[in-house]
């Protein structure tokens, strides 16, 4: 008794049962797909929509027809025989312009007396020309001097729709938000589409429907509808629901019989299983996509000639919904066929074989993804991920029932595995930036541990943790290279200095003998010059070398930045001249910074001297002594008299300089010491490059100012 379920029979009536429940949810979405959402017929946008366009007419007779005359040939003007012309090449002569624009103006003269007049049956309008004082109106309360009475009784209506010679100025639907604009009302292309109407406001139209609508028009019919329509919402609520939570259990059973012969039995797969998963796909995404667009234009169809009028109950035997209803079950069959191969497969574990996606998948994650591949495998799975979206939304809104449930199903399931998958490589990513940041803060010991992570990550969190060792190798033998470094510099400064300044001391006494050889006297001065450049590099290799090491001490306190510029460039003066260069001050604020003076001074003197040294003559040196966000800033800018093809980070490195060919004085330690200098006390030195500007600036913290008393 236990394998009658998982007999033939039983699983050919479960097929069948669910493909017959799958009609009765589809045809309940057809249904509520046409179920009015408003709470009566007169709220409803298709009530709106035709009255406005009623009104149009209207508006269309008070305005355009109201005189007689357009419709003689005395009514055609130049500019409309222009434009007909314009619009119709194959018109040859104004004769021909002006018979056709009258055919034209008749025409829809006939059409507008149709739909107010001879076809009218439940609208009743008054169009006034105040200009004239033309009515037009079939309202049975108008008797050529009453008027205002109509007009009270129009405005007392319910239904009333208002407008002037352009605009829809008031509708009874105020609620609906998208009829106005800043409280006036928006533009109705079907009350009139125009460019426009001179003195618009010298024409009123109302418009409204009777009380009680009588048969004969579309107004009637469509309030019939209506009401037929929400009288078979809660049947064709509860129909739904039922075939739903039939057609839901019907699934779970089919799902657990499909390819078994017995309960825990073996599962047996048959040709179409051997099929891959993909191929599988693709025809049945092909094939379904053909039956969505054939069953949306067909329910499309018949739902336009039923008037957007739900089915009844009794309405399913009609040759519409009979093809509807053969289309319904060809859908479901289709995917009950592929799903049961998911199915079987999934039971049989075989999956890892039937997805060829999946096989791929497992070799990209294990082979293929690595740190060269990742970048391409972000940008493939943000585009496939994109892809999926955009084929699944599809299919949502152009396929019905259980199918269309099994594609919302698919969108979420599958989105939500993307969330998860994006959170975890996420929470991975910041345990891998916190390791880093704890590293970064010198604790070399921490560990990164992460678990069912990507290759990639997991090779990563590895090299983390294999970092700090690296690290701390690295660090001492930079420390020690540094040291040795300082340690050269300083023993060589200090062994050049004795006989530098033996040198210099003989030169002197040299320079104090009387010698009438010229010769001799001139390799004397060059003597004196070079051997003084000379301890000058000394003196810049000493400082620099405890600058670079922080043996530099500065006492800070309150410095006018301003007045320490003015006096060092009044001292520069004769160098600056001799260079020939101009100092322009562009702005020179009362600056007070926290400095050392001395230091200042150094960096002044640096900047200044750099100028002299590589600034092209005849130009002007422009200094600026500012206040920037709290800082005190020192602006410097020059025209090199060599192209500057360096990096202005290269500047500030130690024994570098602007111009290659090395033949001015200058040693390449002035910028670096400035550099320095500004960082011991707090500040900063950057320098910026644009073509043959040279631009420094030095920023330092400034004084907080005192309140004034």
């Amino acid at each position: 008794m236990r394998n009658i379920g998982y007999s033939k029979l039983v699983k050919l009536l479960l097929y069948i049962s669910m493909v017959a429940f799958s009609i009765g949810g589809i045809y309940s979405l057809y249904g509520l797909a046409g179920m009015p959402r408003e709470k009566n017929y007169y709220s409803s946008y298709g009530y709106e929509y035709e009255l406005i366009t009623k009104a149009g007419y209207v508006r269309d007779w008070i305005v355009r027809y109201a005189d007689e005359k357009i419709l003689e040939k005395d009514g055609v003007s130049s500019a409309d025989i222009k434009r007909y012309r314009t619009a119709d090449t194959s018109v040859t002569s104004d004769e021909q312009a002006i018979a056709g624009i009258l055919s034209d103006r008749h025409d829809y003269y006939e059409f507008i007396q149709d739909q107010l007049v001879r076809d009218n049956v439940n609208v009743e309008y008054i169009g006034i020309d105040k200009g004239t004082g033309k009515v037009i109106t079939n309202s049975p309360l108008y008797k050529g001097s009453n008027l205002d009475a109509v007009l009270d009784d129009f405005l007392k209506s319910p239904t009333l729709i208002t407008g002037d010679g352009e605009k829809i100025k008031r509708s009874f639907q105020e609620e609906r938000t998208w009829n106005y604009i800043d409280g006036v009302g928006t533009f109705h292309s079907n009350y009139y589409n125009g460019s426009g109407v001179a003195n618009k406001e010298n024409y009123a139209i109302y418009v409204r429907t009777k009380e009680n609508l009588q048969p004969g028009d579309s107004f009637y019919e469509r309030a019939m509808n209506f009401e037929k329509a929400t009288a078979n919402k809660d049947m064709i609520y509860v129909f739904g629901a039922l075939s739903f939570v039939l057609g839901l259990l019907d699934l779970i059973g089919w799902i657990k019989v499909i390819g078994q012969k017995e309960p825990d039995g073996e599962v047996s797969l048959n040709f179409f299983d051997k099929i891959p998963f993909e191929i599988q796909a693709i025809g049945f995404g092909f094939i379904m996509l053909i039956w969505a667009s054939f069953s949306f234009f067909w329910i499309n169809d018949i739902m336009v000639s039923r008037g957007w009028v739900p089915y009844t109950l009794g309405s399913i035997f009609g040759s519409e919904e009979f093809v509807l209803m053969v289309l319904i079950a060809s859908g479901v069959a289709i995917t009950l066929v592929v799903l049961s191969s998911f199915v079987r497969h999934f039971k049989n574990k075989s999956m890892s074989r039937y997805i060829l996606v999946w096989r791929l998948g497992k070799w990209a994650k294990e082979d293929l993804l690595n740190e060269k591949t990742l970048p391409l495998a972000a940008a493939l799975v943000i585009i496939g991920y994109v892809v999926i979206n955009l084929g699944l939304i599809y299919m949502i809104c152009n396929v019905w029932g259980l199918f269309n449930l099994l594609m919302w199903l698919m969108f979420f399931s599958f989105n939500g595995l993307m969330l998860l998958l994006m959170i975890k490589i996420t929470m991975d990513y910041v345990r891998l930036s916190r390791g880093i940041e704890t590293l970064a803060k010198g604790n070399l010991n921490s560990q990164v541990k992460l678990s069912l992570s990507l290759p990639v990550m997991n090779r990563t969190a590895n090299q983390i943790n294999h970092i700090g060792g690296g690290l701390e190798a690295a660090v001492e033998q930079s420390l020690k290279s540094e040291r040795l470094k300082t340690e050269l510099i300083t023993n060589v400064s200090h062994d050049l200095k004795t006989p530098l300044t033996s040198i210099i001391s003989y030169i002197d006494l040299l320079k104090e003998e009387p010698i009438e050889n010229k010769t001799v006297t001139e390799y004397i001065e060059i003597l004196d010059e070079r051997s003084h450049r000379l301890k000058q590099l000394v003196e810049d290799l000493v400082e620099a070398s405890k600058a670079a090491t922080g043996n530099v001490k500065a006492e800070l306190m309150p410095t006018r930045l301003d007045q320490l510029v003015i006096q060092a460039v009044g001292e520069y003066t004769d160098r600056l001249e001799a260079s020939e260069l101009e100092v322009v001050f562009n702005q020179t604020e009362e600056v007070e910074v926290l400095a050392d003076g001395r230091h200042m001074w150094r960096i002044i003197e640096n900047l200044l001297s750099n100028a002299c040294k590589y600034a092209m003559p005849n130009t002007r040196v422009y200094v600026d002594v500012v206040r920037k966000e709290g800082k005190g800033c020192l602006i410097l800018k020059n025209i090199s008299k060599e192209p500057l093809a360096i990096e202005p980070s290269e500047l500030t490195e130690r024994f570098v300089r602007g111009e290659s060919s090395r033949s001015s004085e200058g040693s390449g330690l002035g910028l670096a010491i400035a550099t320095s200098l500004a960082q011991v006390q707090g500040g900063t030195l950057k320098l910026e490059i644009d073509g043959d500007l040279f631009k420094a600036i030095v920023e330092m913290p400034q004084v907080a100012q005192r309140p004034v008393e």
